[in-house]
């Protein structure tokens, strides 16, 4: 019996932690789109600060073109997009796209 109270506390502590760690809010990016590769799912856009912003689209990800679904590749240089992503590894991954942007 002695034996499982070490184990039950550092399960105990593990369970804390997992709960406290808090989940990762989805983030926007608007722009103009730069590049679109719809063979590799990239997508790079730049901001109104001139500041390039690459991602790469989640396998589920949803385009949104005037509220009708569409596929990457309706996506043409210069349209004004509204990227919503997370990070993952370091990469930005994009799990919505909206032309026009929501205001």
């Amino acid at each position: 019996m002695n034996r499982c109270i070490p184990l039950v506390a550092i399960l105990a502590v593990a369970l804390l932690v997992g709960l406290s760690t808090p989940l990762q809010a989805a983030e926007t990016a608007t722009g103009k789109v730069k590049t679109v590769n719809a063979t590799a799912a990239t997508l790079t856009i730049t901001d109104a600060d001139s500041k390039d912003w690459s991602f790469t689209c989640a396998t589920d990800f949803t385009l949104l073109i005037d509220g009708n679904a569409a596929k990457l590749d309706a996506l043409k240089t210069g349209m004004e997009v509204m990227v919503t992503y997370r990070t993952q590894g370091g990469k930005l991954i994009a799990t919505e796209i909206r032309h026009p942007p929501k205001k």
